[in-house]
């Protein structure tokens, strides 16, 4: 995949990324498979409400980066062809302890299920079948 930007006239090699232009549509022309489809990037601090409107002829797609993280809610996004890129929010101190009490209950279990599983036993087989549930869970 390949991708150009600008009019004809002022090819450009990768999208630019200026505090002028931010907020602002940037054409660029992906190369998929042979075919050349037309879009636009929008690189952005905060949503705003028209990045998720219905995209202007002869743009089969947008792609919004946004820098800040934030909650954009999908009805603000009107086509499918729009791809919104947020940043992930920043964990808590509480949220970091119980994301690693959560990884390492799953790393026992998963050590769990490992010896249980070669087993022919119909009732240990269970056990595993439940320990790979609970993983899938966490």
């Amino acid at each position: 995949m390949a991708y150009r930007t600008g009019s004809p006239s002022h090819e450009l090699d990768s999208p630019v990324l200026t505090r002028d232009l931010i907020d602002t549509p940037q054409r660029v022309t992906v190369s998929l498979h042979g075919f050349d489809i037309p879009g636009e990037i929008i690189f952005a601090d905060l949503w705003q409400p028209w990045f998720g409107a219905e995209l202007p002829e002869q743009v089969m797609f947008r792609l919004v980066l946004l820098s800040l993280s934030q909650r954009v809610d999908r009805a603000d996004v009107t086509d499918r062809s729009i791809i919104v890129a947020v940043p992930a929010p920043e964990l808590t101190k509480r949220d970091a302890e119980r994301l690693s009490q959560v990884q390492r209950e799953v790393a026992r279990l998963n050590e769990i299920r490992e010896r249980y599983l070669v087993s022919t036993d119909t009732g240990l087989r269970h056990l595993s079948t439940s320990l790979t549930q609970k993983v899938s869970e966490a």
